[in-house]
């Protein structure tokens, strides 16, 4: 059985024995790997490594995979995928689990990899992220079971997901979630007899959250001997070991390692009781960029064939130049995931002339490495941009757009699988301030400010539509299909790479949003005085200003001193000017005071003369 239990879980009682009278020493090697994203020239050294072992431990060899295997290269590209199962048959995997870019791939082109394998594909707690993911690929399973000279060993996957909800529906953690998922599966393999059980996790360790990374499992399930990772591109090269005695492995990235996890068992022969006497994991080096590096073991024949074959057959359209950058483009996961960069400016205006919308977002996840200055060809590309995938256009509201950004921005300056390159608008905002009320300002192409209220268009890959909020509520509102990812960047590139330059546009600004607010706040007065008096008029009459009172005698904010007329004249007549200008009758009214005044004086002057 290896569906997804619904319920409440109890634990179990202990597994291991603390005797070893009668028992006897069993040891499993397992071969494991993670984050290989297509790097198809690892699979030859995978299968001769396990060759190798089974040399000397020939029926208890075992070969996992912790996800994200079938895109990244044009070697998974071009054949959506099939030709990484294809391979991965012949070295012969035992079981893998979903990797975030298996599961954000079309459901048909999943499903068509799933068909291929001929080893069990893991990761049920996929229905949090896409719900109705198991009920068209019921393939994808929960747990095997693999016997070892008669001791039952579990392998337990779980995936990355977003979710803060527990099987039961109830609000918590994401990390609570997913041990919630881990333990129903441990359940289930249990009451199938499973004595040992280890977690194929593609979780990783460096997520923000806490909870959400495969350490959060290993503290909260001391009942795992081990997890086998991935997700995070971790090289661990002996493993970490927990206070809790759980261990976990994680090779990497893109085949450059081989890891081989290593548990020594001691079986009883009177009862069903298992008992871990040794664990270990260490990494081998195999490949540095794609090249081999490793001379002590030889790469499986039949594995090697089918990748050479596979190469071959795409090297003519591969090798065609799609067009020429007179500049480097920065797209290394932590430049791109972290900040502003030219190829991401690039590739958000691809998406959002696509669609000819006011906003694109490119998700920077989904652009995988730098590409030099000079000719790209189609093979290229397909290892810059990852899987074909639909370009989607919806229109939300400003405050969606905020809301997203807020998202994207809320881990800033860290290396953040959610941060987003962006077109047709800047954002300004302030790092310092907590994640979620970082944004000061949106600025539109137009110069205006975004209105929260306003309906604006924007463009996102369809595996990325989970992303920009973490809502998932994109993949219920309406939405157009503008093209592909790869023919509309080839046609956009083809028309502007003569353009593409080094430097960013600067549309992710970081501001001092205090700063920005007080200096705001300070115009806003500063207008409001410009329309109103700021004397009466029994001080425009006079040049002697009031005399400040308390602690402030003898001094004003001019410096000069109160007894003293203050020369300010032009000022006053300024404000005159200004007042005329507003009202032509102030005018009247001035000419006719200064006529009454013209008139009592040479009243005033005629008694004199009189006297």
């Amino acid at each position: 059985m290896t569906g997804l239990f619904l319920g409440t879980m109890a634990l179990g009682l202990s597994l291991f024995a603390t005797t070893t009278v009668g028992a006897k020493e069993i040891k499993i090697d397992i071969v494991h790997t993670n984050d290989v994203h297509g790097h198809a020239g690892a699979w030859p050294y995978v299968k001769g490594l396990a060759n190798q072992l089974r040399v000397t431990n020939p029926n208890n060899v075992s070969i996992i995979d912790a996800g994200d295997a079938c895109a990244g290269t044009a070697f998974a590209s071009m054949s959506d995928g099939l030709d990484v199962a294809r391979a991965m048959n012949r070295v012969g995997y035992d079981a893998m689990v979903l990797g975030n870019h298996e599961f954000a791939m079309a459901t048909q082109t999943l499903k068509n990899i799933v068909n291929e394998a001929n080893f069990p594909i893991l990761g049920v707690n996929v229905v949090q992220q896409v719900p109705d993911l198991l009920t068209q690929i019921p393939e994808i399973q929960g747990y095997i079971i693999k016997d070892y000279n008669g001791v039952k060993v579990a392998f337990l996957g779980l995936t990355t997901s977003s979710t803060s909800e527990t099987i039961s529906g109830k609000k918590q953690s994401q990390g609570d979630y997913r041990v919630e998922v881990i333990e129903s599966l441990r359940n289930q393999a249990k009451a199938e007899g499973a004595q040992i059980f280890i977690g194929v996790s593609h979780l990783g360790d460096t997520d923000p959250e806490p909870t959400m990374r495969s350490t959060y499992i290993a503290e909260k399930c001391p009942w795992l001997t081990a997890i086998i990772d991935g997700h995070s591109h971790t090289e661990h090269p002996n493993g970490v070991l927990h206070d809790n005695g759980v261990l976990v492995g994680q090779t990497g990235e893109y085949g450059n390692n081989i890891g081989v996890m290593s548990l020594t068992l001691d079986k009883s022969e009177t009862d069903a009781t298992v008992k871990v006497l040794a664990k270990s994991d260490r990494l081998i080096k195999i490949m540095e960029k794609d090249v081999p590096v490793n001379n002590s073991i030889t790469p499986d024949t039949e594995v090697k064939n089918f990748v050479d074959e596979v190469n071959a057959r795409n090297e003519a359209t591969l090798s065609e130049v799609m067009f020429t950058t007179p500049v480097e483009l920065i797209g290394d996961k932590p430049l791109i995931r972290s900040r502003e960069t030219n190829f991401g400016d690039i590739v958000a205006d691809a998406y959002r002339v696509a669609g000819n919308a006011d906003i694109g977002f490119a998700a920077a996840v989904t652009i995988r490495a730098n590409a030099a200055a000079g000719p790209i060809t189609y093979g290229r590309l397909l290892e810059l941009l990852g899987s074909e995938q639909r370009l989607l256009k919806y229109h939300v509201t400003g405050q969606k757009v905020w809301t997203m950004m807020e998202r994207a921005l809320s881990e800033y300056p860290a290396v953040w699988n959610d941060f987003q390159q962006i077109s047709g608008m800047v954002v300004e905002f302030d790092p310092t301030k907590e994640g979620g009320k970082r944004i000061y300002r949106i600025t539109m192409a137009d110069g205006k400010q975004i209105d929260l209220k306003k309906t604006y268009s924007i463009i996102l890959r369809e595996d990325m539509i989970s992303n920009p909020d973490n809502t998932g509520d994109l993949e219920s509102l309406p939405r157009e299909s503008v093209g592909t990812v790869y023919p509309k960047f080839i046609e956009y590139a083809k028309a502007h790479a003569p353009s593409f330059k080094a430097e960013i546009d600067n549309r992710l600004l970081v501001v001092d949003m205090d700063k920005l607010k007080a200096e705001e706040a300070a115009k806003q007065q500063e207008e409001q005085g410009k329309d109103e008096p700021k004397e009466t008029d029994k001080d425009k009459a006079s040049d002697t200003p009031i005399p400040p009172t308390g602690s402030d005698k003898g001094s004003d904010n001019t410096g000069q001193s109160p007894t003293q007329p203050t020369k300010n004249l032009g000022g006053k007549t300024a404000v005159l000017v200004k007042k005329i200008a507003e009202n032509p009758l102030f005018l009247v009214v001035i000419v006719t005071a200064l006529s009454g005044l013209g008139f009592i004086f040479k009243a005033r002057m005629l008694t004199i003369k009189e006297k």
